[in-house]
């Protein structure tokens, strides 16, 4: 299974997220102390409590069916608003050979779900919860992308697509990390841009070995798919 086993993040407001992922989006939500942990299909999704600087954002992309980014997108609406980047909510990625939608949790994360057209993960029926089938990008804003790349690549993560000087998707498709520039607008955002805030997330890869790094402000486990450790 591709994608991150786990995700750590920060949020003022655990209340709000808690209610958020719970009643609109109908997935598992555990509260523990001072964070609540999110079942999000092959993905343990964690806030933990943030009790001081400014209110924490990320990016974060979900995997859907490949067979479902419409009704995913009529599901999505009935429960908040999609955002639209002059008036389209629907976004092709020819490139990527995907489709993609964005929305916002209470906290001002950015939130995606992007159908991937060349993986095998059609479903039958309609688009519900379990649709949601685990975080495959985690955004990872640093001051010098360049360099974060040079990581990434001789930790065994291949440049996914055509990078740039303020973005770079490094990965496989379905398990990505997307680096940009601190302070860079992100994609279908409207306007809401990349900030450095904690985050300590382990990707499952195609590589052979274990690496830890430090980008940013982000903690990047990378660990070989066949391994089933999760956190």
């Amino acid at each position: 299974m591709p994608g991150y086993s786990s995700v750590d993040l920060v949020a003022a407001d655990l209340t709000s997220q808690a209610a958020f992922y719970e009643s609109k989006l109908g997935l598992p939500v555990i509260r523990e102390g001072d964070a609540i942990r999110i079942e999000l299909g092959d993905t343990e999704l964690t806030f933990h409590g943030q009790s001081e600087g400014p209110p924490a954002t990320y990016h974060l992309a979900f995997d859907i069916p490949c067979n479902q980014i419409a009704s995913a997108l009529d599901w999505v609406q009935e429960r908040t608003e999609v955002l639209a980047t002059s008036g389209v909510k629907l976004h092709s990625f020819a490139s990527w050979n995907a489709e993609a939608f964005y929305f916002k949790d209470p906290a001002g994360n950015i939130l995606e779900c992007i159908a991937r057209h060349g993986l095998d993960n059609a479903r039958p029926g309609e688009f519900d919860s379990a649709g949601l089938l685990y975080v495959s990008e985690l955004g990872v804003p640093v001051l010098d992308v360049s360099a974060a790349l040079t990581q990434l690549r001789a930790a065994g993560l291949p440049v996914y697509g055509s990078p740039a000087a303020d973005f770079a998707a490094v990965g496989e498709a379905g398990a990505l990390a997307i680096v940009v520039s601190d302070g860079r607008e992100w994609f279908g955002s409207c306007g809401r841009k990349a900030e450095m805030h904690p985050a300590n997330a382990v990707l499952r890869h195609g590589g052979p070995s274990t690496d830890v790094l430090h980008l940013g402000n982000t903690q990047l486990c990378l660990k070989p798919e066949r391994s089933k450790h999760r956190g």
